[in-house]
């Protein structure tokens, strides 16, 4: 039995590393698979990857009335994007996001007496969304780059420099990138504390699966109360810490959820699914 579970755990680490190395194989250097189905099969010269896909930039000029005058590629990859998450929910947090995974992964190092649960000490979804707030309002200021402070910019740049490039790291960069991979990364339970509080790309996933799920269109996660057994390894191991007890039951936050399937995975009675089927 104990073998079982190995193999199931196994088999389940797995099959997620594998989809967070084709989101890396898709959009990073030296593979950059989105920018070569662009360039060779549509015939299209984007920007360096994975800026010509990044939705980031285009969430931040919403508010300047520049969002329609971005490049077509960067503004048909969003729509689409958005479009998808309607349906689908953050799938390219929870799937994708090579990122969101490295410091997930990095968090792993430490042991949990030593990461920060910051729900004890402070509202996550009303800094969360504050923040998002916050990121489409400052353009209107000059002066704004949203890559100063772009953790995939930053990833970018560090993979960059391991397969031999030189880079220069300028100051917000390099104190994004402290956030992003100690405090937020290495520090935080989870590892995923940079996506819970400073990602916009990851914050408009979610808004835009809470509006299907409210359409009916998007599947969230359930819990069969009468099957779970309130063991709370859901709570334990959730990366985006969306899983809670309360009041004698465990709930999904659908604002703070990737669907990234841990909590189904680790559920010792599966108990939990999403919309009557398997994450």
């Amino acid at each position: 039995m104990q073998m079982l579970k190995h193999k199931t755990a196994s088999a389940f680490a797995f099959k997620r590393a594998a989809g967070y190395l084709l989101g890396f194989a898709l959009l990073y250097a030296p593979f950059e698979l989105y920018r070569r189905f662009l360039e060779y099969v549509l015939d299209v010269q984007p920007a360096f990857l994975p800026h010509a896909f990044c939705p980031r930039i285009p969430t931040a000029e919403i508010f300047t009335g520049g969002f329609w005058d971005l490049n077509t590629v960067m503004l048909a990859s969003t729509l689409i994007f958005w479009l998808l998450c309607l349906f689908l929910g953050p799938f390219f947090c929870g799937r994708l996001c090579a990122a969101g995974y490295f410091t997930e992964a990095l968090s792993k190092l430490l042991p949990d007496k030593y990461k920060i649960e910051w729900e004890k000490y402070v509202p996550v979804a009303y800094i969360r969304y504050g923040m998002l707030l916050c990121y489409m309002l400052l353009p209107l200021w000059y002066g704004f780059y949203p890559c100063a402070y772009c953790n995939f910019y930053f990833f970018d740049s560090l993979v960059s420099v391991f397969f031999g490039a030189a880079f220069s790291f300028t100051v917000p960069l390099a104190l994004s990138g402290a956030l992003y991979m100690l405090l937020f990364g290495l520090f935080t339970k989870g590892g995923r504390g940079y996506c819970r509080f400073l990602c916009p790309q990851g914050d408009m996933q979610s808004l835009f699966f809470i509006i299907g799920a409210k359409l009916h269109l998007a599947n969230k996660i359930q819990i069969d109360d009468n099957a779970c057994i309130k063991c709370r390894l859901c709570v334990k191991n959730c990366p985006m810490r969306a899983m809670s007890f309360k009041n004698g039951q465990i709930h999904n936050d659908i604002s703070l959820c990737i669907k990234c399937g841990v909590c189904q995975h680790d559920c010792p009675r599966s108990a939990i699914t999403t919309g009557g089927s398997r994450l």
